[in-house]
């Protein structure tokens, strides 16, 4: 993967700031958000003015620049000059050159400053999160269903977290494990754990209930604990509709399955972290 240059520096930091603003604005607009946000690295030579018939600031021109390299890429509309709007391939662009800024740093000189890269590094981070507990529901649903839950044996001990893991920018992204899931579904008779009557279909490969696992702690919070989160103790069993209300849900809707499910865990995951987890800090967790 090749490291991203200046000019695509400039590029990324523009679709940035047109994207927070939430896909179309002026040039004025995008410009200020850049500049309000210290997203540009500003010293006397790109803040001082061009001498043209035109004076314009020089950082203010190379973005102007930047606007019509991606203009001519497609990935913004250029009907209107003062109108700065992306395309829907914009966002296919911003997570390429997002991934190249965040995983070929070394050697590279940088126009952004390290507040957008935290930015950008962070938000990158949560999309392969999320990449990864998606891919996680999809494999573990290939083999393994023949389980008997009387046969699996847990020790219910603290877990070394071990190095199976992501680096991406200053964040490790953690792997998960189907076979994990794959028991603790078992463990749950592939139903609901909010309420078993909860309806759901047959799997097309296997006599169960479709369901999902969802890790009552995150696995992006590895790092707040000493421990492995990927633990069959840590796994719920939830239908679609109650794995979705987790992620998307008004926040008291959240709170009180969480204060349910929390109920049901909470010794078990306090033998699996080796200490005790309040309901106020799960909240926090999921910023409710």
């Amino acid at each position: 993967m090749r490291k991203i240059n200046i000019g695509e520096q400039y590029q990324l930091v523009l679709l940035q700031s047109i994207m927070e603003l939430g896909g179309s604005c002026a040039k004025s607009e995008a410009l200020e958000n850049i500049q309000n946000n210290a997203y540009w690295k500003m010293n006397d030579e790109n803040d001082s003015f061009r001498n043209s018939r035109k004076s314009e600031q020089i950082w203010r021109n190379e973005f102007a620049q930047a606007r019509r390299r991606l203009k001519d890429l497609k990935y913004i509309r250029g009907e209107t000059r003062d109108v700065w709007d992306i395309t829907p391939q914009a966002s296919g662009y911003h997570k390429e050159l997002s991934q190249r800024m965040v995983i070929e740093m070394y050697g590279t000189r940088f126009i952004f400053t390290e507040k957008f890269y935290n930015k950008i590094s962070f938000e990158f981070a949560e999309n392969i999160e999320s990449e990864e507990d998606e891919q996680l529901i999809q494999n573990t649903f290939f083999e393994h269903f023949n389980l008997d839950k009387k046969e699996i044996k847990l020790k219910d001990i603290p877990k070394p977290k071990g190095n199976a893991a992501k680096i991406i920018g200053s964040r490790k992204i953690y792997t998960r494990n189907p076979v994990i899931s794959q028991r603790a579904l078992a463990l749950a008779d592939h139903l609901c754990e909010v309420d078993a009557t909860h309806t759901s279909f047959i799997r097309r490969n296997a006599d169960v209930l479709y369901m999902e696992p969802h890790h009552f702690i995150p696995m992006k919070e590895t790092e707040r604990f000493e421990v492995s989160l990927d633990r069959e103790r840590n796994i719920i069993c939830l239908c679609s509709n109650c794995h979705n209300l987790l992620h998307y849900g008004n926040k008291e809707s959240v709170k009180k399955m969480l204060t349910f499910l929390f109920k049901k865990r909470k010794l078990a995951l306090t033998k699996i972290l080796g200490r005790q987890l309040s309901l106020e800090e799960l909240f926090k967790i999921y910023q409710v």
